[in-house]
């Protein structure tokens, strides 16, 4: 598996869709990082990613389920227009969860504080997890583009801080290959 350094300090979410859509369809994710970003940007001021996930399941044979922890937050992106080839569903998001969805063939994009990772600052951030054992998760970090080796409870405190501290809804979202139809994801 080969990682990516993001190359703008926004474009995480850029990155991590694209490495997950890399790891079904060969893309250069360089090719693609700032477009998707652009395109996010001007695609809805009401919710940073559903513009990311217009441009990716627009320019690939893909389809997007996004996880959201919060039932008001699914109710509001509700009402707006959600991407063709996206759906979203309402589930805790946990690291059993998380495993989960790994035991099921996806590589989980997660939205995290990064404070557990680079303990600079807390600032919200996606990560892309590639695969546990055990306790142990391992993540690729496209701040630095490293793959990461970390325990359970630190993505458990990262998930937690980001709804805590920083007051965002903690999601997941979950790429596949749009032959196969988006499938809810149980609790």
């Amino acid at each position: 598996m080969q990682s990516y350094i993001q190359t703008t300090c926004e474009s995480c979410l850029a990155s991590c869709l694209l490495f997950a859509v890399n790891e079904l369809i060969p893309v250069r994710i360089v090719d693609h990082e700032h477009a998707c970003l652009f395109h996010a940007l001007t695609f809805s001021k009401d919710d940073f990613a559903m513009g990311h996930v217009d441009y990716i399941t627009t320019h690939f044979p893909v389809a997007i389920n996004r996880l959201v922890d919060s039932d008001p937050f699914a109710q509001y992106l509700g009402l707006l227009s959600l991407p063709r080839h996206s759906m979203v569903s309402v589930v805790p998001i946990t690291v059993d969860h998380i495993k989960s969805c790994v035991n099921q063939g996806y590589q989980p994009i997660v939205y995290l504080d990064d404070y557990d990772l680079l303990p600079y600052n807390h600032c919200p951030h996606f990560v892309v997890v590639t695969g546990y054992d055990r306790d142990r998760i391992t993540i690729m970090d496209p701040w630095n583009g490293l793959i990461k080796d970390i325990h359970g409870k630190v993505l458990e405190h990262a998930i937690t801080s980001l709804k805590r501290r920083l007051y965002f809804c903690p999601q997941i979202l979950l790429v596949s290959k749009r032959t196969a139809p988006i499938m809810e994801v149980s609790a």
